[in-house]
């Protein structure tokens, strides 16, 4: 049943889902098996954008496994765009975002699953490119490759918005 599934989950992770949640980091599935509920995601995904009126450039996505959501996000009309998940795509990106954050133009407000995330992650470099990546099956590094795939196409447009981002991000409304 999903308690046993989640109490696996917590011991194989290390990660204290259950205390996330009561945090607000995360929601756990509803459903009895444990699988993610695609409706539970998109109903955040689509009352977060309407909550602040976010003008949506683009839902970034991983192709991998993705049908399902696709199918149930058209309905709302937001455009989806695939992000390659290769060095060829996500290099770039990559060492741009490593930039901004050394040079302190990208925070956050310590999101602990972000923060297990980031130090998870490891950087694997190829001749001159580089790609998250993480050394363990069991390390979660979904929020920073998520984070990535968004960052593909956001690098190009968040200079030049005059939304103040900072204050966005720092606020307690902020998640990811």
């Amino acid at each position: 049943g999903r308690k046993g599934g989640l109490e696996n989950k917590i011991q194989r992770d290390k990660i204290d889902y259950k205390r996330l949640e009561q945090e607000g980091y995360c929601t756990i599935t509803d459903k009895e098996s444990g699988i993610i509920n695609l409706q539970q995601v998109i109903d955040y995904m689509v009352d977060h954008i309407t909550k602040y009126d976010l003008q949506v450039k683009g839902i970034f996505y991983d192709p991998y496994n993705i049908s399902l959501f696709l199918n149930e996000i058209e309905q709302y009309g937001y455009p989806a765009i695939e992000v390659s998940q290769g060095v060829r795509t996500l290099s770039e990106p990559t060492k741009n975002f490593r930039l901004n954050v050394m040079d302190q133009r990208i925070q956050h407000t310590s999101n602990p699953l972000l923060n297990l995330a980031i130090n998870n992650a490891i950087l694997k470099k190829v001749n001159d490119t580089v790609q998250i990546d993480k050394d363990l099956n069991r390390e979660k590094i979904d929020p920073i490759a998520a984070l990535m795939n968004a960052y593909t196409e956001a690098m190009y447009h968040y200079e030049q918005n005059e939304t103040d981002w900072d204050a966005y991000y720092q606020s307690e409304d902020f998640g990811i």
